[in-house]
């Protein structure tokens, strides 16, 4: 028995890979960990006896219109290559597709009537004429893709006409028949612009629990019940299938929400594959050529019967994922992407993120069936200062409770044990930022908190330290951290982040009339999950900002003296890793810098700024191979020219590059025995006076680690800060 079934097995992985190298190219997903995923419900699948014709499509639900272009980045961070949006024929939609396709993303298209009725003479023909013509628009060789020639190509190739039919009690008998227009009016407008056809799907229909009536029509067994649901199908296919017909497919939303609808004994997995296996059988039985999608399903994050917590929300969805694409479920979308501003009701709370833009743990295992970048996992890292006249030294860093927390270094008794600061609450994958005053020992803690405003922290040399306090007015992306300046020469002082509403914002301190209000960079556009980086000259006042994208590439703002602010320019040639920063470094006896970051490749990238001949192209680190999430940190010596890079490598262990000043940059090399948390940065401090350093770091165990260069013996090993969490 034991052979048996191992040969099976073995028969089984074998027959998998030769599925996965036939379906070739129609494995959308280029990333590895998204090929594993496909290739381990290939596995399922041919286990129950069921081999998918090709790689299902995951994709996320909408959130609200007026938020939709501003969230496609983070469709795309996702690592969703199909968004389900309403698209109303009376609107204009360039903004919504042009934004899913400048990010890599195709919308699959909910069209139907402007209210929930069938429509009936004039305005029957307005909707059907509307929704041609935004198939001609937006569709295969679509009119607005002739017009926007720079676009990534990403004609709407999925139409879905109404949603959830049987919820809004719309008969089948006069569904079928409208379906069966539209359809053929799709149809007809995609072979006149492209000569090709398209998909159609029915209106999803809502299936809410296993039971419903068994005899008499879709209405008399429930209308969203299980019954009901396959029962309205079933009659409205009379109506629009059968030979020529424009509908290609089938859709439906099993929502297993609530218990007390399920079978005795099914858990709510159990339940959604009942519903799945049941709607394949019956569309199975209609026609072998329709496909079956399921354009929305999820579990709402809560407390009550109807809700599950966020780890049994990942759980559900990746077993959802596993046992639709087992089932030959051609797409899979997720309801939802962020949860809407709203009630208390379980469909406000479905969303891979919270309405604060909050990650859930279903958004890093959404992350991980598709291969995508875990942009907003650029968790919390340390931040460290030394005193330059002595041994102290503080750690800051994002405790595992989200309040800030500090690690202070007596210069005689040595590391004392963390201390929170009361009041604190940082906003979750965020870091601290911390400046000093080595003079008179004035400190200041700026961090975003979990309302997404941006606080401060302010240690009295005489006080110490004081309660947080906001700012008003402030609004940060979620994932991010604040950057903050202060002038050596007075009080005057600068913060900078990323708004909500991704652009580069600052808040200057005049140092006579205090704390200005925020103000934005016009025309910047930062990526999700990304912190600006900034420099400034105390002398000149000139400043420099560098920051991700929303494109990918770096872009500076530069500060002229005489002028001030410029507007955002982009450095050619840049791709840089999702959820990473750049890092940059100017020299102070010349106009000379030097720009650092994570490339898309996984490789360390330089580029050079020559105070002849400008910035040059960017060049890659040979062997580097960089963690996902990860920013690399960079220091110089200015007097020596020497330099040293550190990064979390892809095997999660902290590495470095060492540019010897006679001989140039050399090889990487790892520390051994250090295990970085994902998504985080290294934080390494250089004695100017002597050749002394101090490496810190996040650990795989939360705990804040440090690794201590000793200028005769060396780098030690790591050590663990105890209590630090």
């Amino acid at each position: 028995m034991i052979k048996g079934a191992a040969c099976r097995q073995r028969w089984v992985e074998e027959a998998a890979v030769t599925a996965l190298r036939s379906a070739g190219q129609r494995i959308r997903s280029k990333q590895l960990g998204a090929r594993l995923v496909v290739l381990s419900v290939m596995l399922v699948g041919l286990t129950l006896g069921v081999t998918p014709a090709s790689a299902m499509t995951l994709g996320v639900g909408w959130t609200e219109s007026a938020s939709i272009g501003s969230e496609m980045p983070l469709v795309r961070e996702a690592g969703a290559e199909r968004f389900r949006e309403p698209l109303p024929f009376a609107n204009n939609n360039d903004s919504v597709v042009e934004a899913a396709a400048r990010n890599g993303v195709t919308i699959t298209a909910q069209v139907g009537p402007k209210v929930e009725a069938v429509p009936t003479g004039a305005e029957r023909t307005e909707l059907i004429s509307g929704i041609a013509n935004l198939v001609k628009r937006y569709g295969y060789n679509g009119q607005f893709w002739s017009e926007h020639p720079g676009l990534p190509y990403r004609p709407i190739g999925t139409w879905e006409f109404w949603n959830e039919p049987n919820l809004h009690y719309i008969p089948p008998y006069l569904y079928g028949p409208l379906l069966k227009e539209v359809a053929s009016a799709i149809q007809s407008a995609s072979q006149a612009k492209a000569g090709r056809g398209t998909e159609v799907l029915s209106g999803g229909l809502l299936v809410r629990g296993v039971f419903g009536g068994t005899s008499g029509d879709w209405y008399e067994r429930g209308p969203t019940t299980y019954q009901g649901a396959l029962k309205y199908l079933e009659e409205s296919y009379s109506y629009f299938g059968g030979a020529g017909s424009g509908v290609t497919g089938i859709a439906f939303h099993p929502y297993e929400i609530e218990p007390g609808t399920y079978q005795p004994g099914y858990s709510r997995i159990q339940a959604y594959e009942y519903a799945v296996n049941g709607f394949r059988n019956k569309v199975a039985t209609l026609s072998a050529s329709l496909s079956l999608s399921i354009t929305e399903a999820g579990w709402a994050v809560g407390a009550g019967s109807e809700f599950v917590t966020a780890a049994e929300q990942a759980t559900l969805l990746k077993q959802a994922v596993a046992y639709a694409s087992a089932s030959g479920v051609k797409e899979f979308d997720w309801y939802n992407l962020r949860d809407p501003a709203g009630g208390s009701d379980w469909k406000y709370r479905c969303g891979l993120l919270a309405n604060n833009w909050t990650p859930r743990a279903s958004w890093y295992a959404f992350q991980e069936l598709t291969g995508g970048p875990r942009a907003l996992e650029s968790d919390s890292h340390p931040v460290v200062l030394h005193d330059p006249n002595s041994t102290a030294a503080w750690i800051y860093y994002r405790g595992s409770d989200g309040r800030i927390w500090e690690i202070y270094r007596n210069p005689e008794t040595g590391w004392g044990s963390p201390q929170p600061f009361v009041g604190s609450s940082a906003a979750l994958g965020t870091s601290p930022a911390v400046v000093r005053n080595p003079t008179t020992a004035a400190a200041w803690v700026y961090y975003e908190g979990s309302d997404g405003r941006i606080w401060e922290i302010y240690r009295n040399p005489s006080n110490g330290w004081g309660s947080p306090q906001p700012f008003v007015g402030s609004s940060a992306a979620p994932g991010t951290s604040p950057v903050v300046l202060h002038d050596p020469n007075s009080t005057a002082a600068w913060v900078y982040y990323q708004g909500s509403d991704h652009r580069i914002w600052e808040i200057y301190y005049n140092p006579v009339s205090g704390w200005g209000s925020p103000q934005p960079f016009v025309g910047s556009s930062a990526a999700p999950g990304t912190s600006p980086v900034v420099e400034r000259n105390p002398t000149t006042a000139a400043a420099w900002i560098y920051y991700r994208g929303s494109d990918g590439r770096i872009w500076e703002i530069y500060r002229n003296p005489s002028n001030g602010w410029g507007s955002p320019q982009p450095f050619v040639g840049t791709s840089v890793a999702a959820g990473t920063s750049p890092v940059i470094l100017h020299d102070p006896n010349s106009t000379a810098a030097w720009l650092y970051y994570q490339g898309t490749d996984g490789r360390i990238w330089e580029i050079y700024y020559n105070p002849v001949s400008g910035w040059g192209s960017p060049q890659p680190f040979v062997g580097t191979s960089a963690a996902p999430g990860s920013s690399p940190v960079v220091v110089r010596n200015p007097t020596t020219a020497a330099a040293w890079i550190y990064y979390q490598g892809s095997d999660g262990r902290i590495w470095e590059i060492y540019r010897n000043p006679e001989t140039g940059w050399g090889s990487p090399g790892a520390f051994v025995g250090t295990s970085e948390a994902p998504g985080t940065s290294p934080v390494i401090l250089h004695d100017p006076t002597s050749t002394a350093a101090w490496l810190d770091y996040k650990g795989l165990d939360g705990r804040v680690w440090e690794i201590y260069y000793n200028p005769v013996s060396g780098w030690g090993t790591p050590g663990a800060f105890p209590g630090s969490s």
